[in-house]
C-alpha cells in the first residue's frame, strides 16, 4: 500500500537547493583548483614542465563530488586556464599551442568531464535511492502504523514457519514477548499447536493457495479464537480475533435458555397441578351452586310458605304484634332468596362459557323493556334513541347487564317520582359505548368508588336492593372485553355506559 506523500522532503547536501548553497559549491571548486595550483606550484622547482595536471585531477573530482556538474565543469575550466598559461610552453603567451600541448589539454578536458559526470551521476544514484529508502520508511511506517491500528491480531509467517511480524494485539494474544517470537518457528513456540487443526488449516491454505477460516479454542487460559489465514506467496499472513468474549456470551445465553427451559418446565407442571387444584374448586363451587338454588332455597320457600298459612288460617288468634312478626319472617325469607337468586347469577357470569356473536342493542333494548314488567309500566318515560347499533357480546350476559342498569334507573328515583329514563350510544373508534342516563337520586360521592363492589350498597336502608347487581354488570361486561363506567352527583341523577367491541356487520353510525 503506498504511503502518504509528504511535501518539502528536505534535500541531500550536495545539491544546494538556494544562491548562498550555489556560491558555497562554487566557492569549494575555486578553493579545490587553488590548493591544486598551490601543490604544483610548491613542487614546481622539482617537476618544472613536466606533469602539469598532477594536481588538477583530484580537484575537478572533489569539486565536482561536493558541487556536482556544475562545481566540476567551474574547477576544469579554471584548470585549464591555469595550466595553459602557467606550464605549457609557451608560458604566459596567448599564441598557439603545439599538437602536443593540444592533446594534453584535450585530454585532460575530457577526463575533467567524464569524472564531473560520473560525479553527477552517484549524485543522482545517491538522491535516488535516498528517496527511495524514505519512501519505503514512510510506507513500511504507514503500514506499521495501520496494522497497529486493527483491534486484532496479525502476524505473518515466512517460508519455514517463522514470525517475521505481529502487530500488538497478536502479541498480547500470543501471551509471550515479542522478542520470543521474531524469528522463530511457530511449531517450535507452539508445540501445542502442533498436529492440531491450527496446523492443518495453516498448510491447507498454503498447499491449495486459498484463505481458511476456522476456530480454535484453548480451554485451560479460557481463549477462543477466530483465525483467518491467507497465502502471499510462500508466507503466510494471519489474521486473528479473540472471541472469547462473544462465546462466553452464548454459552450464557445457552445456559439462560436452558434455564429458562427448566423454569418453563417447572411453571408448566405447577399450572397443571394448580389447573387441576381450580378444576376441583370450580366442581366444589357448582356443588356449592347446587346446594344454594336448592338445599338452602328449599326451606326458604318452606319458612314464606308456612308463615303464609299461620297469617293466613290463624290470623283471628294473633294480636298484632304477633302478625307484624311473621310478615318480617316472609319478607326476610324473600330478602334471602333474592340473595341467593342474584349469588347464583353472579356465579354463572363468572363460569360461563362465552361465545362472541353480533347483537342488535336496538332489538336488546325493545325486548327487555317488554318483558319486564318494572320497566313495562314505565314504557313511556324510557327513550330510546335509536339506532344503538350492533357489538360483539354475549346476549344473555347483555340481557342481564342492560336490565340491571335500567332496573336500577327505575328504582332509584324520589318517592313520588316518575322514572325519565334515556338511552343512547356513540362509536369510539372501533367500539362503542351505550349509555344509559336516568333523572333519579344520585350517587354519594363517598360510595362512588365501591358501586361494583359485591354487596356494596349506596343507599343503606333505603331501596330495597341485595347490592350485587352493578358487581354483575362489571364482571359480565369485563368478560365480553367490555369496560364499564358512570357519572353520577347526589341529587343530579346517573348515567351509566358500558363499552364493547363493534360487530363487523354494523352499518355507518353518526358518531356524537
Amino acid at each position: 500500500m503506498p504511503g502518504p506523500k509528504i511535501l518539502g522532503r528536505k534535500r541531500s547536501l550536495s545539491w544546494p537547493a538556494n544562491s548562498r548553497s550555489r556560491a558555497r559549491r562554487f566557492g569549494f571548486a575555486i578553493l579545490c583548483v587553488g590548493a591544486a595550483t598551490a601543490l604544483r606550484l610548491g613542487l614546481n622547482p622539482i617537476l618544472g614542465n613536466s606533469i602539469p595536471w598532477m594536481f588538477y585531477f583530484p580537484a575537478v573530482l572533489l569539486a565536482a563530488w561536493y558541487g556536482r556538474w556544475s562545481a566540476g565543469l567551474t574547477a576544469t575550466g579554471l584548470s585549464l586556464l591555469i595550466v595553459s598559461f602557467l606550464w605549457i610552453a609557451p608560458q604566459f603567451a596567448s599564441r598557439s599551442h603545439g599538437p602536443e600541448s593540444w592533446i594534453s589539454i584535450f585530454g585532460f578536458a575530457a577526463c575533467a568531464i567524464f569524472m564531473s559526470a560520473l560525479a553527477e551521476l552517484w549524485h543522482r544514484a545517491a538522491a535516488s535511492q535516498a528517496d527511495a529508502q524514505e519512501s519505503l520508511e514512510l510506507e513500511r511506517s504507514f503500514l506499521d502504523s495501520t496494522l497497529a491500528s486493527i483491534t486484532d491480531g496479525f502476524a505473518v509467517l515466512d517460508p519455514d514457519w517463522r514470525f517475521i511480524y505481529l502487530n500488538e494485539v497478536g502479541v498480547h494474544i500470543s501471551r509471550r514477548a515479542r522478542e520470543e517470537l521474531m524469528g522463530q518457528k511457530a511449531w517450535d513456540l507452539f508445540p501445542q499447536l502442533a498436529g492440531t487443526e491450527f496446523e492443518t488449516q495453516l498448510r491447507l491454505s498454503r498447499r491449495e493457495a486459498k484463505p481458511v477460516q476456522f476456530e480454535m479454542a484453548f480451554p485451560k487460559i479460557e481463549l477462543w479464537l477466530e483465525v483467518r489465514a491467507y497465502p502471499v506467496n510462500e508466507s503466510t499472513a494471519l489474521y486473528v480475533t479473540d472471541i472469547s468474549g462473544r462465546q462466553r456470551a452464548q454459552f450464557e445465553l445457552a445456559r439462560a435458555q436452558a434455564q429458562l427451559a427448566e423454569h418453563a418446565a417447572t411453571l408448566e407442571r405447577t399450572v397443571a397441578e394448580r389447573t387441576t387444584k381450580l378444576q376441583d374448586t370450580v366442581a366444589e363451587l357448582e356443588k356449592f351452586s347446587y346446594t344454594l338454588s336448592h338445599d338452602l332455597r328449599a326451606p326458604l320457600r318452606a319458612m314464606e310458605s308456612f308463615s303464609t298459612f299461620v297469617a293466613e288460617d290463624y290470623a283471628d288468634k294473633l294480636d298484632a304484634r304477633g302478625l307484624d312478626y311473621l310478615n318480617r319472617i316472609r319478607g326476610a325469607a324473600r330478602r334471602m332468596d333474592r340473595l341467593i337468586n342474584d349469588v347464583l347469577v353472579y356465579t354463572r357470569t363468572s363460569r360461563a362459557e362465552l361465545k362472541p356473536e353480533p347483537v342488535d342493542l336496538d332489538q336488546l333494548a325493545r325486548d327487555i323493556v317488554s318483558q319486564y314488567s318494572t320497566l313495562k309500566n314505565s314504557a313511556p318515560h324510557i327513550e330510546i334513541q335509536s339506532p344503538l347499533g350492533h357489538v360483539l357480546g354475549n346476549p344473555t350476559m347483555l340481557t342481564q347487564t342492560l336490565s340491571n342498569l335500567l332496573q336500577n334507573a327505575v328504582k332509584f328515583v324520589q318517592a313520588g317520582s316518575t322514572p325519565d329514563i334515556r338511552v343512547w350510544s356513540e362509536r369510539h373508534g372501533e367500539r362503542v359505548r351505550l349509555f344509559v342516563k336516568d333523572r333519579g337520586i344520585g350517587i354519594p360521592e363517598m360510595a362512588q368508588s365501591k358501586v361494583f363492589g359485591m354487596f356494596q350498597r349506596a343507599h343503606e336502608g333505603t331501596y330495597e336492593g341485595t347490592g350485587i347487581g352493578l358487581a354483575i354488570v362489571k364482571r359480565a361486561v369485563e368478560r365480553m372485553n367490555g369496560a364499564v363506567g358512570f357519572q353520577s352527583a347526589l341529587g343530579a341523577g346517573s348515567t351509566f355506559w358500558i363499552e364493547l367491541p363493534q360487530a363487523l356487520r354494523e352499518s355507518t353510525r353518526t358518531e356524537r
